[in-house]
């Protein structure tokens, strides 16, 4: 029988941070065989922040690596279980956020984890409905839907697939839509991706706490597509990779106490095609320090 808890988990792989300060609690019953050093448990218990997840299977620690093979899922089907995963948003209030919504995920894992390997997996994420908003904060994120996969079904890195058909959400009827959608990480990656929206920076003081050294405004807007081999781009062969679209910045400011000086771009353009990136206009300023730049 094992009742564990662990405060404060940051969990880092290859420069990527997948936990920050992560509250984590495991309860499971644990059957153990020490002669082939294999751990097998059955309806484990695992909570990160509010996000409680149910697991089985087993996880084995042969003479090369670490063999397992363990199937999770939810157990509850709230969007704020998926937001207490965000640390920005953990750390403020949480307890007094409402939150409306839906959410699914599971997945699993199964193979021999190695040097030279890694095992198959999958993990799939769908929220429906989502909304959230701060006591006291006249605005809302609201709208919030999302559908993400992201699988691997042999344990060749290279084999890897993501996919996010959709995420949308609207930032005070400002709507945001991403999709994505991944192939040969490794090798060649395949991408598929849009991205289309319009931010009002100066909303997120009416929907997130930021306190007050922090201030920032300024419109975000983007329409970009790209979709092809990055091989493509890399040959030269522009006919073969489709990338259009624009994002632009306008009256973007930004104090606060993780830049020493404020930040000032009062316009930028990019607009995008399979050979180059264009950049029009930036015209911006970092303390007394000003700079103007165009080009490809």
């Amino acid at each position: 029988d094992i009742n564990a808890l662990c405060k404060d988990v940051t969990a880092d792989y290859d420069g990527v941070r997948y936990m920050s300060k992560i509250n984590a609690e495991v309860k499971t019953l644990l059957a153990s065989d020490l002669s082939t050093w294999t751990f097998t448990f059955k309806d484990g218990n695992m909570r990160l922040n509010d996000l409680n997840i149910k697991a089985d299977g087993f996880f084995a620690m042969p003479e090369e690596g670490y063999k397992m093979d363990i199937k999770f899922a939810a157990k509850e089907n709230t969007f704020k279980a998926f937001l207490s995963l965000i640390p920005a948003i953990y750390s403020k209030d949480f307890d007094q956020i409402k939150t409306s919504g839906t959410m699914a995920f599971d997945g699993f894992v199964k193979g021999l984890y190695s040097d030279v390997s890694i095992p198959a997996f999958a993990i799939n994420l769908k929220v429906a409905d989502g909304m959230f908003s701060y006591p006291g904060l006249p605005g809302q994120v609201s709208d919030v839907n999302l559908q993400a996969a992201i699988a691997n079904p042999d344990g060749i890195l290279d084999h890897t697939t993501v996919d996010v058909p959709r995420m949308h959400l609207s930032m005070i009827q400002n709507p945001v839509d991403i999709t994505l959608s991944l192939r040969s990480p490794v090798t060649d990656p395949d991408i598929d991706a849009t991205v289309k929206g319009t931010v009002n920076l100066e909303n997120v003081s009416k929907i997130y706490p930021l306190g007050d050294k922090t201030k920032v405004s300024g419109i975000v807007k983007a329409d970009m597509a790209f979709s092809g081999k990055i091989s493509a781009i890399e040959k030269g062969a522009y006919d073969q990779f489709k990338a259009s679209g624009f994002a632009t910045v306008d009256k973007l400011v930004y104090v606060g106490s993780e830049v020493p000086q404020p930040v000032n771009i009062s316009k930028a353009r990019f607009d995008f095609t399979p050979a180059y990136a264009q950049l029009t206009g930036l015209a911006m300023s970092i303390g007394k320090s000003d700079l103007a730049a165009n080009g490809k």
